[in-house]
């Protein structure tokens, strides 16, 4: 339903059953290296072996899909990888107070059955079909149904031949330096690279068999750029999935942190956390779909800034005071339109648009203050101590999910910051 009104009917190939078989095998070795004496190395190496098996199995008959049995499948994927690990410190002045590390790793992607569930040929999906309430009953009947777009099954999806597995590559450079007994300082730079992320291509509609029509959005009054698939190729899938260049991820920050001990009856952790993360906001969706707009942006919960303060201090007569408090930048959001058929008639039905960059639009940014209070107390052979904490002490509202689709609820708060909490306990030594 759109605003009320009938609009689609997604109709599913269920039951289905698949029995998958995933192997995994790794073997890990590490050593430490010590070449010179300010200068030590961590060095590993790890290979992964890892391939799959689906039985031979058969889709049931039903009204939407033909019956059909296909056989087993076997070693998609079949990978065997390797990933170094290295990591150095180099202690400068050999006093142990000023250190530089140095780290590059290399981590495999963990896939379960998700590769091999994509060329299953009887998996769960789903077909989307316009719905013409006739009668009015709000009761969609298979004579009220519009034509099949047609069941993406594996049947329809292929590998490229030699696709890789998917990996995620971290690299690091860290300077810490001891400034007094007790206190610690240090600045870091991390690097993190996601890359031979499997993506798919529907090459039985190219990027030309789009034809693009030029609306206003009914719901939201947004003018935009809707792509309608040629109605020739409804129902088409030659799906080719492949490890894709235009889904690799970065993520760039620089951390900055001080350790205080506790000594001297207090102590103190504060640090703040610059970041960027950049990627492909759509993931897997097919990359010859041109309705798939503004592709590359602020990836994920893209945070540019977080910080975080915690801090003890030892009271007179046994009581212990502790905060902590919090700010990170909201979280990105991806602002939509959705045309369906009130605005125009499409090939593939309703279509939900991206219509500006992701991160245009971000929930708002978040601060919190807890403290606590306890004291320990002495009962023979017990020891009792009675907590109080108190959450969000200055009640914080700030939301943290809303509607992001444009119309008249567009920014409707969903979700917001727990409000203040009391929080009363007791621990019981004995």
């Amino acid at each position: 339903f759109r605003n009320g009104v009938p609009d689609s009917v997604s109709t599913y190939n269920t039951p289905v059953t698949t029995l998958q078989d995933v192997v995994e095998h790794g073997l890990f070795v590490q050593d430490r290296w010590t070449p010179a004496r300010k200068l030590t190395f961590n060095l590993g190496l790890r290979l992964d072996r890892t391939t799959s098996r689906q039985a031979a199995t058969c889709q049931v008959e039903t009204i939407f899909i033909a019956g059909r049995c296909f056989d087993a499948i076997e070693k998609i994927p079949n990978w065997t990888d390797v990933s170094p690990r290295v990591a150095a410190i180099y202690d400068i002045f050999g006093d142990g107070r000023s250190a530089i590390k140095v780290g590059a790793n290399r981590y495999m992607v963990g896939i379960g059955s998700g590769t091999i569930d994509l060329v299953n040929p009887i998996r769960v999906t789903n077909d989307t079909r316009s719905w013409n309430d006739a009668n009015r009953d709000l009761i969609p009947q298979l004579s009220e149904l519009g034509p099949s777009t047609g069941f993406n099954l594996g049947t329809t999806n292929r590998y490229q031949p030699g696709f890789a597995r998917p990996y995620a590559a971290e690299y690091s450079v860290e300077f810490e330096q001891q400034l007094r007994r007790d206190v610690v300082v240090s600045v870091a730079y991390f690097n993190r690279q996601f890359r031979r992320t499997i993506g798919s291509r529907n090459l039985a509609v190219p990027t030309s068999g789009y034809i693009p029509l030029n609306v206003t959005e009914v719901t939201s009054g947004r003018q935009v750029t809707v792509y309608n698939q040629d109605p020739a190729t409804r129902g088409r899938f030659d799906t080719l999935w492949n490890n894709a260049p235009e889904l690799d991820r970065d993520f760039n920050g620089i951390d900055f942190n001080v350790n205080k001990r506790f000594d001297g009856r207090w102590m103190l952790i504060a640090g703040l956390a610059l970041g960027k993360n950049i990627g492909d906001i759509y993931g897997t969706s097919d990359l010859n779909n041109p309705n798939f707009t503004f592709r590359r942006g602020r990836f994920g919960n893209d945070v540019p800034v977080a910080g975080k303060i915690s801090a003890s201090y030892q009271l007179p007569y046994g009581f212990l005071f502790s905060g902590v408090y919090q700010h990170y930048t909201g979280f990105p959001e991806t602002t939509t339109v959705v045309v369906s058929n009130a605005t125009v008639a499409l090939t593939q039905v309703t279509q939900s648009l991206v219509v500006e960059p992701r991160a245009s639009q971000r929930l708002p940014d978040v601060n919190l203050v807890d403290l606590t209070v306890k004291r320990a107390v002495k009962l023979n052979r017990f020891r009792m101590t009675p907590t109080l904490d108190l959450f969000n002490i200055f009640n914080s509202n700030a939301i943290q999910a809303r509607t992001t689709i444009l119309g008249p609820a567009y920014h409707r708060a969903s979700n917001i910051v727990l409000g203040r909490m009391v929080k009363f306990g007791v621990n019981m030594d004995f």
